[in-house]
């Protein structure tokens, strides 16, 4: 659209208090600008919405195009599970060439409110352990299991918070909920048109008219990033 840059303001709304720390990491600048300009909580959109009388609900409008349109893979990475399924529906169709039956669609295994969940999955001719799990003490237990040797998963996913960012510190208090928006991004993922990641139209325009193919030198310079290693900031008890 030939626009500069320069004066594109990025805004994330997450549940994730954490992200106002995580936007100003040196690792995710690129060139000499911030990847992410401002970080708000959900929990202060809506205190900002409130404050200004803005409903909502009685406004009518669309987005504009690009990254407007979410598979339903995409909804559900705010639950705990969530990215493994989506990441587990791509990988079925990478490797087989279709997508996947609803037993690894759905995998009710790795779902719900229990802090380390494990299931066993079939990829054509691929046998997968794979492991999720919520909150710091589980990840604990398996962060341990892979430097003694001993882990027996292929793939773990990891949430900080109890049942995953829905349960995020900058969402509106009160666990008794996180059970209802777990169920309501589930239910979006199954009412969604497009359930899957790789088929999501945008993501892949975007990748035939900028990024070229997955992996590219471009995909790599604008999605991918490192950390350095922090381990002497830990101090011993």
């Amino acid at each position: 659209m030939g626009l500069d840059p320069s004066n594109i303001i990025h805004v994330a709304i997450t549940p994730c208090s954490a992200k106002k720390y995580e936007i100003t990491r040196e690792e995710l600048v690129t060139g000499s600008m911030l990847c992410t300009d401002i970080a708000i909580t959900t929990s202060e959109l809506a205190a900002l919405l409130k404050k200004r009388n803005i409903n909502i609900a009685s406004h009518s409008g669309s987005f504009d195009t690009l990254m407007s349109t979410a598979s339903g893979g995409g909804i559900i990475f705010g639950n705990t599970g969530g990215v493994m399924r989506a990441a587990l529906r791509t990988a079925h169709f990478n490797i087989t060439g279709s997508n996947p039956p609803s037993n690894l669609l759905d995998l009710q295994k790795i779902q719900g409110l229990t802090g380390l969940k494990e299931a066993s999955v079939t990829i054509g001719s691929t046998s997968l352990n794979v492991a999720v799990c919520y909150e710091m003490r589980n990840a604990k237990m398996l962060l341990d299991q892979v430097i003694d040797g001993r882990c027996k998963y292929d793939f773990i996913e990891v949430m900080a918070c109890k049942g995953g960012c829905v349960g995020g510190a900058g969402q509106p208090a009160g666990s008794s909920k996180i059970e209802k928006r777990i169920s309501a991004l589930n239910a979006a993922d199954v009412q969604a048109s497009n359930r899957y990641s790789h088929e999501n139209p945008e993501i892949k325009a975007i990748y035939r008219d900028f990024l070229g193919d997955v992996g590219s030198p471009a995909a790599k310079r604008y999605l991918h990033t490192t950390y350095n290693d922090k381990s002497n900031l830990i101090l011993s008890v």
